[in-house]
């Protein structure tokens, strides 16, 4: 007796009663005792997916106590799995070292100029389109002084958007380097005379020679690239205090 598929191959007999076991299996160890060359496991005997190298399945495997459940990684160096205690501590070196990995394949962020010189660049149509729609409206219903103040504001917006262009083609050929970062930020709000504020543990430092009254009224006097120099109101001078140590009062 020949038995054929679909397409007209021949199957051995064998192959039909496995078949016809895995038509009739219901759950997933009737299917895996159904398959052909499935492991079978040394300590229950029955046919699994996996086993380890001991020839343990999954459930026969040796538990570990569940205060020292432990995480596995792939070494890099053997390509091996290598099981690591689930404390605070390694959990917090895994978290590191995906941060790390993730950012060595990080695309290196463009400068800032040139991103913004493509912004400017891609908003022009839409500002002009904006600019355009409100100088076509109808304002001869408005008091004259309203509709000058509306369309000085429309003109005002159009030279300042084209001056912002100028400016940003000027930097790029200087070939100024555009920088923001937590210590730009701060000194770019550092004006001279700026009423700021120690961050809590360089205040607790400072606290040590002068008063809370002093600390209270701190201004700015004079900014460097990394420092800024600080006075109080009653004329003492603080020096020289980094940048990211200082923050600018609201």
């Amino acid at each position: 007796m020949k038995i054929k598929n679909s397409r007209d191959e021949e199957i051995p007999l064998s192959a039909v009663a496995e078949l016809e076991a895995l038509d009739k299996a219901e759950t997933a160890e009737e299917v895996l005792a159904a398959m052909p060359d499935v492991p079978v496991c040394n300590e229950c005997d029955k046919k699994a997916s996996e086993v380890t190298s001991d020839g343990l399945c999954v459930k026969c495997m040796p538990q570990l106590p569940s205060e020292t459940v432990d995480d596995t990684f792939i070494d890099p160096c053997s390509n091996s799995a290598i099981a690591v205690l689930a404390t605070d501590e390694n959990l917090a070196k895994a978290e590191a070292q995906l941060n790390r990995d993730a950012s060595s394949v990080v695309v290196p962020p463009r400068p800032s100029l040139e991103v913004e010189t493509e912004v400017h660049v891609n908003m022009l149509p839409r500002v002009h389109a904006h600019i355009g729609r409100m100088r076509a409206w109808d304002l001869r219903k408005l008091p004259a002084a309203q509709a000058v103040q509306v369309r000085g504001s429309i003109d005002d917006l159009s030279a300042a958007f084209a001056r912002v262009g100028d400016v940003l083609t000027m930097l790029a050929k200087d070939g100024f380097e555009a920088k923001t970062t937590p210590v730009t930020r701060i000194a770019a709000k550092l004006q001279r005379g700026a009423k700021v504020t120690l961050r809590e543990d360089q205040r607790a430092i400072f606290a040590k020679v002068y008063s809370d009254e002093q600390l209270d009224s701190l201004s700015v006097v004079r900014v460097t690239d990394t420092h800024v120099q600080l006075m109080a109101e009653d004329g003492s001078n603080l020096g020289l205090v980094k940048l990211i140590h200082v923050a600018v009062k609201p």
